[in-house]
Formats: structure tokens, C-alpha cells, sequence
């Protein structure tokens, strides 16, 4: 009789460990997923920034300047930066 008990609590502590595990295992592949999508969005941010630099540097190099000491290119790249969407949602549209 005790050992049908002990095996009974065996076989009740099996399931919770296979479900915790089956939890864990869940739980590590959604925190997998989204790191992806973190250093994929890192990694646009960066080429982002990256050719924003670019496009500023041409500008600053560019000796190109108005009679009334205004750069037309550096004013259209900052209006253009300026009213860039931020949000993802609001690039796609």
C-alpha cells in the first residue's frame, strides 16, 4: 500500500515537472523570438542612423549657400527628418 502511494506521488510529481518544463521550454522560445525582433529592429535603427549621418555630412560638406546664408539642401534634409514618421505602423502607411 505505501509503495502504491509513493508511486502515485511519483507519477503526480512527473506531470508537474514535464509541465513546468513544457512551460519553461515555451517560455525561453518566446523571449528567443523576441530578442530577433529586438536586434532586427536595432539593426534598422542603426542603418537608419547611418545614412541620416551620411546624408549629413554630404550636406555639411556641401559649400553650396544661398545669398541670404541658408543651405537649400540642409534645410530640405531637416524639414524631411523632422517630419519623418517614428512609428512603424505610421512608415508602412
Amino acid at each position: 500500500m505505501e509503495s502504491e502511494a509513493l508511486k502515485s506521488k511519483i507519477d503526480v510529481l512527473k506531470t508537474e515537472y514535464y509541465k513546468l518544463e513544457s512551460t519553461a521550454r515555451q517560455g525561453n522560445a518566446e523571449i528567443k523570438a523576441e530578442l530577433a525582433v529586438a536586434r532586427e529592429r536595432l539593426a534598422n535603427y542603426e542603418l537608419i542612423e547611418k545614412e541620416l549621418d551620411q546624408a549629413i555630412m554630404h550636406v555639411a560638406n556641401d559649400s553650396a549657400v544661398d545669398e541670404d546664408g541658408t543651405n537649400a539642401v540642409g534645410n530640405a534634409l531637416i524639414q524631411t527628418i523632422t517630419s519623418a514618421p517614428t512609428t512603424a505602423k505610421r512608415r508602412i502607411q
